[in-house]
């Protein structure tokens, strides 16, 4: 929900192009650690939402 607010008010890719844009001048390597901060948060809350669901389905068989 929160990521169709956000690509309703501002597209995603639009977005981050011009993060790079700015970054590049200023950091080089600052965008490489944004990305890298990006991927761990995505793969930290798709393996929560595994566990969830998991524990979810445990429940209801139990």
């Amino acid at each position: 929900m929160l990521g169709t607010l956000a690509g309703r008010v501002r597209p995603p890719v639009r977005t981050h192009l011009a993060n790079a844009r700015r970054l590049r001048g200023a950091h080089p390597q600052a965008l490489d650690h944004r990305d890298a901060r990006l991927a761990a948060l995505q793969w930290f809350a798709t393996v929560v939402g595994l566990l969830s669901s998991a524990v979810a389905s445990f429940v209801v068989l139990a």
